[in-house]
């Protein structure tokens, strides 16, 4: 029986339309009842069907034990940890998902399977976690390309390799490697110490040459080359899927040499080292263009001469924003707090503000100070969405209303020094990494286009 519904005006792309295609199929289907018909089967024989493949419903089951059929590279523990399905439970469908998903976003295994079987009157959930098939490696590229209608433009092309599960506790290494104006590279092993993989320990090392421009009034009039080396420890707790603390000890050398201009800050190198804590909190369904969730960073840094520094200092940095959507809107408010507490501050210490979402209209890290804060509302509204298998694309429009400035030791922080910014905006989230162009305006007329494209690692 050929059934041929009537899609006129309705395209393959229309996924919005996907409910008025199931009507129209059911239109079609019901106008050939009498043709489908001779496919029926008769009354005693779908009875008979019934009955032999009856099953009791989900709710009505019962999880004595769990087994765990384990061949990957974690420990047994490890994975019954991740699982966390104690027995003599009834049967949860939901949560039984949920457990495998969260060993899945562990990429340590291939296929995971679930069983549930009654033996001896008792009822067996058994899990199978074989080691994931080929390579434990991960490698991403990027291509990252920043900048501005009024020549500000900076393009890398960035790897990242993650080599996972290396042990029964699941420790893993990455190692990012960007190159272009912008040169980077970081190697950090992370280690959990505990079954439950709450408790880690995090030692890494890394390097970073990039340009910095200085500003006065509104142009730029020296150029930098900033050179940051650093070997840090820590160690830290995980919070279920949210959040993080850690503690560690830094030492390292920062430098800066002036390529263009004669304006101060002169040249330098500055040892450094200290002591570091984070507590950071991630909670958003996208890390572009997030519909809800929270994310927060608070760090403190401590410079002590202990560790070879040659200034001792204080530095705290909290940012913040938090997504919450109705429909296809979202609304995003955000904050960014950066405060050094002792004066005397370097180029490298500094805290910059100027760019897309961070004062609009004014140029890429224009202002500068010892101080520094800004906060700001976002709402971007998602125009289209294809999802298909690994294949995502969301596209938003925009606009954003900002607030801030940089400050001195001992500026005045007051309402009337605040600097208002604002943007509009296209962008979206492709298979290429994030798309972005917008246009801002800062008070003064300062106005300026930004165009953003690719992964950051």
């Amino acid at each position: 029986v050929y059934i041929r519904p009537d899609l006129t005006g309705i395209s393959f792309m229309a996924f919005d339309r996907a409910a008025d295609a199931v009507d129209k199929g059911e239109v079609a289907a019901r106008a050939q009842i009498d043709e489908l018909r001779a496919f029926a089967s008769d009354a005693a024989t779908w009875s008979a069907f019934k009955a032999r493949h009856h099953r009791r419903p989900a709710g009505e089951l019962h999880v004595d034990e769990v087994r765990i059929d384990n061949s990957s590279r974690l420990s047994e523990a490890t994975v019954g940890s991740l699982l966390n399905l104690p027995g003599n439970q009834p049967f949860e469908q939901k949560g039984i998902s949920a457990a495998v998903m969260r060993l899945k976003s562990m990429e340590c295994f291939g296929m995971i399977r679930e069983r549930f079987e009654r033996a001896d009157g008792r009822g067996v959930l058994t899990l199978s976690t074989p080691p994931r098939p080929g390579s434990r490696g991960s490698l991403q590229v990027g291509l990252a390309l920043l900048g501005d209608t009024q020549g500000s433009q900076e393009f890398n092309l960035i790897f990242r390799h993650q080599l996972l599960g290396l042990n029964r506790h699941a420790g893993e290494v990455q190692t990012i490697l960007q190159l272009g104006q912008s040169m980077r590279a970081s190697v950090e092993y992370y280690q959990p110490i505990d079954t439950a993989l709450r408790w880690f320990v995090a030692p890494s090392v890394e390097g970073s040459r990039r340009n910095r421009q200085l500003w006065a009034d509104g142009k730029a009039v020296s150029d930098y080359r900033m050179r940051h080396d650093q070997v840090t420890v820590a160690a830290g707790r995980v919070f279920g899927s949210w959040g993080e603390v850690r503690l560690g000890a830094y030492t390292g050398n920062e430098s800066e040499t002036r390529t263009m201009g004669t304006v101060s800050p002169a040249e330098g190198d500055e040892a450094r080292g200290g002591f570091l804590a984070r507590f950071s909190v991630d909670t958003l369904d996208h890390a572009v263009f997030p519909r809800h969730g929270t994310f927060v960073n608070l760090s403190f840094d401590q410079s002590s001469s202990t560790l070879r520094a040659d200034t001792d200092y204080q530095r705290a940095v909290l940012t913040a924003d938090h997504s919450f959507s109705w429909g296809p809107n979202t609304l995003q408010p955000r904050i960014m707090i950066g405060a050094n507490l002792d004066t005397g501050v370097s180029l490298a210490n500094s805290f910059t503000l100027g760019g897309m979402g961070r004062l609009s209209g004014l140029g890429w890290d224009e202002l500068i100070g010892e101080d520094a804060g800004v906060a700001g509302l976002v709402y971007y509204r998602r125009m289209a969405h294809l999802d298909i298998a690994a294949l995502q694309i969301r596209m938003f429009v925009g606009g954003t209303v900002e607030a801030g400035n940089v400050y001195d030791s001992g500026d005045p922080i007051t309402v009337d020094s605040l600097r208002i910014s604002s943007s509009v905006f296209v962008g979206g989230d492709t298979p290429i990494g994030p798309v972005f162009l917008g246009w801002g305006l800062s008070e003064g007329g300062r106005d300026r286009f930004y165009f953003m494209l690719g992964q950051r690692f």
